[in-house]
């Protein structure tokens, strides 16, 4: 799987468990690469790890600081795999199921500043 621009990516999958509960396309991408960073932190998906936090989709996804618990508008069925960073300011995305690498139907990306507009994130390693 060519993944062009990574500059940094996770150790080995750590928590399991947690890819249970993850789509198949999500589980596949992070067995090649157990989440990485793209072009100098432009892009970051989140791995199956329980450390370091930063990097943990486990922390960001069901922890008590998780993004459902910090933003009202991330339901807790949202999957915060990925992070975009715009103007300064990260984003999560959510994932649906039904639509890879792209936001719950019905809903709107997670914004952390409303200056900055989240861009879908193309993922050519699923194509």
């Amino acid at each position: 799987m060519n993944i062009p621009g990574i500059t940094w990516q996770g150790e080995s999958i750590e928590d399991v468990e947690i890819l249970r509960a993850l789509p198949a396309d999500l589980v596949r991408l992070l067995s090649h690469r157990n989440g990485f960073i793209v072009h100098d932190g432009a892009v970051h998906v989140r791995g199956a790890c329980l450390t370091p936090d930063w990097h943990s989709l486990r922390v960001a996804w069901r922890g008590p600081k998780s993004f459902s618990v910090l933003y009202p508008e991330v339901k807790p069925s949202d999957i915060p795999f990925r992070r975009i960073t715009q103007c300064s300011v990260s984003a999560s995305m959510a994932l649906d199921p039904a639509r890879p690498f792209g936001v719950n139907a019905g809903t709107s990306p997670a914004r952390v500043d409303t200056a900055c507009q989240v861009q879908p994130f193309a993922a050519p390693a699923l194509a």
